[in-house]
């Protein structure tokens, strides 16, 4: 009896969860052609604006959101609790940048639904090099030197 009432809760999420929105939409809140590097001026922001499902107001659910960064030099993946996401741009050439939002039942571990977003392309491109170290110099001049005894 104690396994069949969270069974039909899941069940009844997955039912309810078929019957809400089955898409997410990821949209850039910057440009999508960025200066590539490695400071805090060289990055995406990008976050998803579709509406959840009802059932996630519920305090027994929680969402998480795994985001992707692919590029042929490598990728990145970040598993959060944020609909907004920071994706540094390291390198020249495109990225492919997508979200899957996953809802889980809490104490259990596995998503009783997954949704995959839209992709979206940011293109990291090579600057001047005054431009590339601006952000550098401000950086740096914030930095404390470690002094060990």
């Amino acid at each position: 009896m104690t396994k069949l009432i969270p069974t039909l809760m899941l069940l009844l999420f997955t039912v309810i969860g078929y019957a809400q929105s089955e898409s997410v939409e990821i949209v850039p809140l910057s440009e999508t052609e960025i200066c590539r590097g490695y400071t805090s001026k060289n990055i995406a922001r990008v976050q998803m604006i579709s509406d959840l499902p009802n059932y996630v107001n519920d305090p027994q659910i929680f969402v998480t959101y795994t985001w992707r960064a692919e590029h042929p030099n490598g990728n990145k993946m970040w598993n959060t609790s944020s609909p907004l996401r920071v994706i540094p741009i390291p390198w020249t050439g495109e990225y492919t940048v997508e979200c899957t939002v996953e809802f889980v039942v809490l104490g259990n571990s596995n998503p009783f639904k997954t949704i995959k977003s839209n992709t979206l392309k940011v293109n990291g491109k090579t600057c001047e090099a005054s431009k590339l170290n601006e952000a550098g110099k401000l950086e740096n001049s914030k930095v404390q030197p470690i002094i060990k005894n």
